[in-house]
């Protein structure tokens, strides 16, 4: 099983690739699309930090 970082607006899209997401038998990591790009890709290089570390 693996993480999917999704970040998007609210619409079917958004909601058809959750779907397939989590059909595909992994698990969606929402985020919020109102945060900065950086501190987006900084949040995601923590947590391959912290996986690795374990």
């Amino acid at each position: 099983m693996g993480r999917v970082a999704l970040i998007g607006e609210n619409s079917i899209e958004y909601i058809e690739k959750l779907i397939h997401i989590l059909n595909s038998g992994d698990c969606a990591v929402l985020l919020d699309w109102r945060i900065p790009p950086q501190t987006a890709i900084e949040m995601m290089r923590e947590y391959i930090v912290i996986q690795n570390a374990e």
